[in-house]
């Protein structure tokens, strides 16, 4: 209850996403568990954000504890960095899908609430993401299916975009770097997960 009545709070411009699951919650059904467990992630648009919003879960689980005169032991570990998206990449990359499969159906979109490892790459490097169409049913789900091949597997396999990048010694790929500023360098970025409590 702490945790939702925190979301209220959470920066609007930080796009945070709270996920939690409890794992362990006690051994008889008619007395209070002594031993609660529980797996929070918290995903947002920007690292500070993300540092606002655990802050405030980490309180409201240490307020829940104190009121309840229970103790917490709280374990964090760093997740994926937000995705950053660079903006010349992903314009040569949505106009090679335009002339695949058409301007109207292509969006390019600034920020995405799922995380992986791109995220951190894309602190080090010019990175883009693609998500495309040919698939039913829900992602991440058994009912998950591919409805079109050549959508699930051709359109999105970005052969267009390599040669466009890489064409006259390589000019659109010299420039995109030219104008990248890396976020964090390997170092700092092994240095902002080491540091996350």
């Amino acid at each position: 209850m702490n945790i939702n009545a925190q979301r209220e709070t959470f920066r609007d411009d930080g796009t945070i996403r709270v996920r939690q699951i409890v794992t362990r919650d006690g051994d008889l059904v008619h007395i209070v568990p002594d031993d609660v467990r529980m797996e929070i992630f918290v995903r947002g648009k920007s690292v500070e954000s993300i540092q606002d919003a655990s802050g405030k879960i980490n309180r409201s689980l240490e307020a829940a504890a104190l009121a309840l005169g229970g103790e917490v032991e709280i374990q964090t570990v760093p997740g994926y960095l937000p995705r950053l998206k660079e903006e010349a990449m992903a314009g040569v990359l949505a106009k090679d899908f335009a002339a695949l499969i058409g301007k109207a159906l292509v969006e390019v979109d600034s920020h995405g609430t799922g995380s992986s490892d791109t995220g951190d790459l894309s602190y080090l490097m010019p990175l883009v993401e693609v998500k495309c169409g040919g698939f039913q049913r829900g992602l991440h789900t058994n009912s998950f299916a591919i409805a079109d091949e050549e959508q699930a597997y051709i359109v999105p396999a970005m052969a267009m975009t390599t040669i466009d990048l890489l064409a006259e010694a390589a000019q659109a790929a010299r420039a995109i770097l030219a104008g990248f500023t890396r976020r964090m360098s390997k170092a700092e970025n092994l240095s902002y997960l080491r540091s996350v409590k």
